[in-house]
């Protein structure tokens, strides 16, 4: 798959960061082409995707399914925000 940047340049945060990150819930995504794999963007990305499920755990998620990449624009808030 192309990307318009080196796909390993696109995650240069580390894992201790993303406690840090906000949790966002999804209703369902009936597409699953846009969630893209972690070891596409990193060369071993154990302890982000650790990280990751450590914090949807926290945030009452069951631990079922598998842990991708889904990127989120920019213009993407919390519901709340706009209510």
């Amino acid at each position: 798959m192309a990307y318009s940047i080196p796909a390993k340049t696109v995650i240069d945060y580390s894992p201790e960061a993303m406690a840090l990150f906000p949790v966002y819930a999804f209703e369902w995504i009936d597409n699953l082409n846009f969630v893209l794999k972690p070891e596409d963007f990193l060369q071993d990305p154990a302890a982000h995707v650790a990280a990751a499920q450590a914090a949807f755990l926290a945030a009452g998620w069951d631990g079922d399914g598998e842990i991708g990449l889904l990127w989120i624009p920019p213009f993407t808030f919390p519901l709340e925000a706009v209510s």
